[in-house]
């Protein structure tokens, strides 16, 4: 999310009937691997099995009987030579029958070869051939776009690229009429896209895109939960707002004009709409479409039961912390245990940001941005004074950031990272976040980034 997906390690399941066996034969598996088996649903991972240290290249999961229809998936291990601390994963179908697989751990979509399972045999064929007729879009696509003339060539590719979305709807379209029992060919044809002509303007294909994206699924299969189709699908939808070449603010305002049709499609069935609107939340809680989430908050969780519950509450909270209302009172230290008190503060503006260290979006504001800003003495003209409040769990880490990068501000720490009162009553939900407030404590603007800094700041000339 368009959101970073939660692994949430709950018990194993436990059941009294037949287990299916999940077997996968690993090549190059990492020595002292710790796999684990997951459940996938609306988005979040759940254990349904884990095995000791491995030597050898053969892993042996247990299903359940009971387990549910969908999406399973296998962590093998982490690779030596990986840059990030994301185990390697492969994805697989469950659906009551035993599986087994084999593959190269280095490379392990590319070498996967399905020995059992019909569900993974059917989805894993379809792959390997989507795979080159995607790789084909994608090229005419950028050929269209880039080429200047509407020549013979041109029409010639359009022409092509038109065959190829056609030949690729084609065989989704006859996978699932030959395999309508199958929950393999249920998530292919979710993965159909809307139609596009070669001819048109890169407009219209946007408009296209935001338009049309969900023509071909219907929010009406509670199976699909238990797996990635529909949380994969939105995620594309909305991260499609979000990757455009516009700032966040217009971004969010672009995604605001589809709220209600996007909404309305995925209202259908109730146990899908309450799942799927609450993993939509968490998405633009993760963009911070504070605008988009009290429309939702307003227009959509009125009536709300079961699940979306504490997501409402939450949202109510967050009302507190819209711009216009006042900011509440917090205490914070600095690097020589001098306290911070913000209703102390006598400064006509002050900018507060709360950030952590392990934040790359927050390293690159605290280290590279704010120090040049603070240089050109923007805000020192504005009246505006800087505060930032690390939420960081270990102390160290921010002490050791302010030692190696001097920050020429009020430089600040509060203990209990987002477990804490402050980050309760801030509604912090991500990092950085930030509020300019006035004299009286009313929340100005809430900037995500230096542009809206710069932006905020001529707001009050």
């Amino acid at each position: 999310m368009f959101r970073i997906l939660s692994l949430l390690l709950l018990l194993p399941l436990f059941c009294t009937g037949k287990d299916y066996e999940v077997k996968i034969h690993v090549k190059n598996l990492p020595e002292g691997s710790k796999p684990k088996l997951l459940q996938v649903f609306n988005g979040d991972f759940f254990i349904i099995d884990s095995l000791p240290a491995i030597t050898g290249e053969e892993l042996l999961f247990r299903v359940p009987e009971t387990l549910p229809p969908g999406n399973i998936q296998a962590l093998l291990g982490i690779s030596p030579y990986a840059r990030n601390s994301q185990p390697t994963a492969i994805e697989l179908f469950f659906n009551r029958e035993d599986i087994e697989v084999e593959l190269d751990f280095t490379n392990p979509l590319a070498t996967l070869n399905v020995i059992r399972s019909k569900e993974n045999q059917l989805f894993y064929d379809y792959i390997r051939q989507d795979t080159r007729i995607v790789q084909k879009l994608g090229l005419l696509e950028q050929f269209i776009g880039q080429y200047p003339d509407r020549d013979d060539l041109y029409q010639t590719v359009s022409s092509y690229f038109q065959a190829f979305q056609k030949n690729r709807n084609s065989l989704i379209d006859s996978i699932y009429q030959a395999n309508k029992e199958m929950l393999a060919a249920r998530i292919i044809q979710t993965l159909k896209m809307p139609f596009s002509g070669g001819d048109v303007s890169p407009a219209q294909r946007d408009s296209l895109f935001k338009g049309h994206f969900f023509d071909a699924i219907r929010f009406t299969d509670t199976t699909l939960l238990y797996t990635s189709a529909y949380t994969n699908k939105l995620y594309q939808y909305l991260s499609y707002f979000a990757m455009q070449q516009r700032s966040p603010r217009e971004s969010e305002a672009e995604l605001m004009k589809h709220l209600d049709d996007l909404i309305g499609r995925i209202s259908e069935n109730d146990r899908i709409r309450n799942q799927l609107l609450n993993f939509i939340i968490t998405g633009l809680e993760a963009w911070k479409y504070e605008e988009a989430l009290n429309y939702i908050s307003k227009n959509y969780l009125e009536q709300c039961e079961g699940p979306l519950e504490l997501t409402k509450r939450r949202l109510e909270e967050a009302q507190n912390m819209l711009i216009g209302g006042e900011i509440p009172d917090f205490f914070s230290i600095d690097t020589a245990n001098v306290a911070y008190n913000l209703y102390a503060d006598l400064s006509p503006y002050v900018l507060i940001i709360f950030w952590q260290t392990g934040c790359p979006h927050c390293w690159k504001l605290i280290v590279e941005e704010l120090p040049a800003l603070v240089k050109e003495g923007l805000l020192d003209a504005h009246g505006v004074k800087l505060v930032t409040v690390s939420i960081d769990q270990d102390r160290e880490e921010w002490k050791k950031l302010s030692r190696i990068s001097p920050m020429p501000w009020t430089n600040t720490y509060i203990p209990g990272g987002f477990e804490s009162e402050t980050a309760a009553n801030f509604n912090l939900y991500a990092t950085p976040m930030m509020f300019l407030v006035d004299a009286e404590h009313k929340i100005v603007s809430k900037p995500q980034i230096l542009e809206d800094i710069l932006e905020d700041l001529k707001k009050l000339e």
